[in-house]
């Protein structure tokens, strides 16, 4: 999955494998979770949060994205 529904929805540039910050702290999003997006924090690999992607969202320049 790619997060085609959240990009069709919300207008908003995500997709697997792109650097995010939300509420502050940064992550990749690692998971299309339908309406939220599945974010890995560099702090907690072991964990995937479900975010809201318009919620305290921030998406990260390509140049930001490993």
């Amino acid at each position: 999955m790619t997060c085609e529904y959240v990009r069709k929805t919300y207008g908003v540039p995500a997709e697997i494998g792109m650097r995010v910050r939300v509420d502050g702290v940064d992550g990749v999003i690692a998971e299309d979770l339908g309406h939220y997006i599945g974010v890995r924090p560099d702090a907690k690999p072991d964990v995937v949060l479900a975010c809201h992607p318009t919620w305290h969202v921030e998406y990260l320049p390509a140049e930001d994205n490993r």
